[in-house]
């Protein structure tokens, strides 16, 4: 791309009421547009007015037939005869939204072109507002013991001296030994100025805590882990940016000298806030992205102008399969301005820009309208971003499980079987193989887990010691962590040299 195509940009601009008017004008036209849009396609199928403009094809049979007419003769029969309709609250939405879903959401050369439903859109922006009402904790179970395993920034339970390893006994008065953990989510959980009681076992010295929920931003944490400022992003949100300053300064007043960005599982989320992070890292005016548009111009994207911009000597940034978009667009920029290292796997290669049509009954048609670009004018999608140092973990640990829910015995062969012995290897049972066939090593190493955990030993394998195995390496990584996570390891020895 020549240089004299390239136009650089301030990301956020003045807007007079003129022009606000225009904005809002045009808005209103391009709602307009695909209003139109979807109505003439459902008007041409449902109804039986316009048949005579209607494309005509061969069937088979090579007779004519108007696709008009064979679409409204299907849908009269879901609406009518349809088995499953009965199960719908409302037929004809359901229908119509299928309709919908047929025209956009499948089209295999960009599967972020998408029609939302209403509640499927509420789902997408509750997950990018990235806070809730609580008191800012979170836990894990542990036998019959809730523990507490982070507690965030400037959070109620922060405010109120609760740290990690405390184990919560009682919830405003009522004992949770041994309760399901969904109901101690509903009793910490709560509107927003109501007041908690928590009673907390902490050694040998048991305390009760009162603090008054407030609404809180989830989406970052952060801690000190031999001596360099680890920050895990979940996503990037509506607050994000301000849970990274906050963390940043107290690397700082800790005497923290390099960081490692913990971007592993980061779908994305909004530039904006990619853009201010990068400002608190890199300070304004850094190109953090390009996006190219269909006609092939490029526009530059910098880092924004933030309160406070702190500087650390060395930075690594962790990614995996699931690292993604804007987070990908950030680690790019790092490597860049920043000289970070890429640590981890290969990211996913999301490199696609969507903007979204909101509709009067709550649901949303996003559609790719450009493509970002690196700071060295690379395309990610499809593509993603190479580490610099490879690091992977256990396979147990990354693995996608079949959904087989089969029972097998010794000498049989299944996706289930092979499941099994990749989590019980993880645990540190002796298995000979690890592709699907249940041998009488297997079934050995099955059978002292079952004793370990004092389950029934019938010698199978099926959904619930799949479950059981499951639920035993994701504790086994949550209690071993500090020395399981080799990628983390690996991203301190990068920035420590």
């Amino acid at each position: 791309m020549e240089e004299n195509n390239t136009r650089k940009i301030k990301v956020e601009k003045h807007v007079w009421p003129d022009e606000r008017q225009a904005q809002r004008n045009k808005r209103r036209k391009n709602v307009l547009m695909v209003v139109l849009c979807i109505l003439f396609f459902l008007g041409g199928y449902l109804f039986n007015g316009a048949t005579s403009a209607t494309p005509m094809i061969n069937n088979r049979d090579g007779a004519l037939e108007s696709e008009s007419q064979k679409f409204n003769e299907i849908y009269e029969i879901m609406q009518t005869e349809w088995y499953f309709g009965k199960d719908q609250k409302d037929i004809t939405e359901y229908l119509l939204d299928q309709s919908i879903f047929g025209l956009a959401n499948y089209n295999e050369s960009d599967p972020h072109t998408q029609y939302l439903s209403a509640e499927e859109a509420k789902s997408l922006m509750t997950s990018l507002s990235g806070s809730l009402t609580g008191i800012g904790i979170q836990y894990y179970k542990q036998n019959d013991s809730i523990l507490v395993d982070k507690v965030y920034k400037d959070s109620p339970a922060e405010k109120g001296g609760l740290i990690q390893g405390d184990i919560i006994t009682k919830v405003d008065g009522v004992d949770i030994t041994g309760m399901d953990i969904d109901k101690i989510k509903e009793m910490i959980l709560g509107e927003e100025g109501t007041k908690v009681r928590v009673e907390i076992k902490r050694g040998s010295d048991v305390k009760t805590i009162e603090m008054t929920r407030a609404t809180i931003s989830i989406t970052a944490y952060g801690y000190v882990k031999d001596g360099v400022g680890i920050l895990e992003l979940s996503s990037f949100s509506d607050n994000t940016a301000d849970e990274v300053a906050a963390y940043a300064k107290a690397f700082k007043e800790q005497g923290v000298k390099n960081i490692v960005l913990d971007l592993r599982n980061n779908g994305g989320g909004y530039v904006q806030t990619a853009l201010d992070i990068a400002g608190i890292f890199m300070g304004p005016g850094k190109t953090v992205i390009y996006q190219e548009n269909k006609k092939g111009d490029l526009t530059a994207y910098e880092s924004n102008k933030v309160a406070e911009t702190y500087e650390f000597d060395n930075y690594a940034i962790l990614m995996n399969a699931n690292t993604a978009s804007a987070s990908e667009l950030l680690a790019a920029a790092f490597k860049e301005h920043l000289h970070a290292s890429l640590v981890g796997t290969k990211s996913y290669g999301k490199g696609t820009v969507q903007q979204s049509v909101d509709f009067k009954d709550g649901s949303i048609f996003k559609f790719t309208v450009a493509q970002w670009l690196t700071p060295t004018k690379e395309k990610i999608n499809k593509v993603g971003l190479e580490p610099d140092v490879e690091s992977k973990l256990p396979t147990a640990l990354t693995f996608t499980p079949s959904s087989d829910d089969k029972t097998y015995k010794v000498d049989e062969v299944g996706a289930g079987i092979k499941d099994a012995q990749i989590y019980l290897a993880f645990l540190g049972y002796d298995v000979d193989r690890q592709d699907g066939y249940f041998s009488s090593k297997t079934a050995s190493a099955l059978e002292q887990f079952e004793k370990d955990n004092k389950l029934a030993e019938n010698q199978t394998i099926d959904e619930a010691i799949l479950s059981a195995l499951n639920s035993a390496c994701a504790r086994k990584w949550h209690d071993e962590k500090d020395t399981l996570d080799s990628q983390l390891l690996k991203a301190i020895e990068v920035v420590n040299k």
